[in-house]
């Protein structure tokens, strides 16, 4: 498991600015609209090759944005599985332990004191792994909530960095080909 500020660091690297969905899906459109503009000045011969470049450099940008930004998702979901995942294993520690309480009485032999010293070590450790989870969860949410990501609907928020990372691509795939024929 990584440690709580590895994982703050991660996720702002791959949100970088935490520019909202709607910026980033606006920019692509920008992008598109600008090389409709250079493709048409290509035409009538006029010099285009720099606002091309231009434009290819930042549908990569872009490119890297969404991709972190699903990174990210991709992260929340294995963080949630994870933690469900410990929440059960915490809760049969806990009711080990507190099944082998029960059969205790007053006297208590140095065996029965060691199982319960490790039933409860057990139990505290699967108890401060779940909270690591709980805080990896929280903090994800809160990065991805503050850069436009609705993360109670994430399958959906997924399929629409999806569809803009096709966008892009086939906007980089007409920069790409306008800068061949222009070479």
């Amino acid at each position: 498991m990584t440690d709580q500020r590895t994982v703050e660091l991660l996720i702002q690297a791959k949100l970088k600015g935490g520019r909202e969905f709607a910026s980033i899906a606006k920019s692509i459109t920008d992008l598109e609209e600008a090389i409709d503009k250079q493709s048409a000045a290509a035409k009538r011969g006029e010099n285009s090759i720099d606002g091309l470049k231009a434009a290819q450099l930042a549908l990569k940008a872009v490119q890297e944005e969404l991709g972190g930004r699903s990174d990210v998702i991709a992260k929340l979901q294995t963080f949630e599985k994870q933690l469900k995942s410990q929440a059960v294993a915490t809760d049969k520690a806990r009711e080990k332990l507190e099944a082998f309480q029960k059969t205790l009485g007053t006297d208590v032999s140095k065996k029965q004191a060691d199982r319960l010293k490790s039933l409860t070590d057990s139990y505290d450790a699967a108890s401060n792994k779940l909270e690591r989870f709980r805080n990896d969860v929280a903090n994800t949410s809160a990065a991805l909530k503050a850069a436009g990501v609705d993360t109670a609907k994430l399958a959906e928020e997924q399929q629409k960095i999806v569809a803009e990372e096709g966008r892009t691509q086939v906007a980089l795939n007409r920069t790409n080909k306008q800068l061949e024929d222009y070479a």
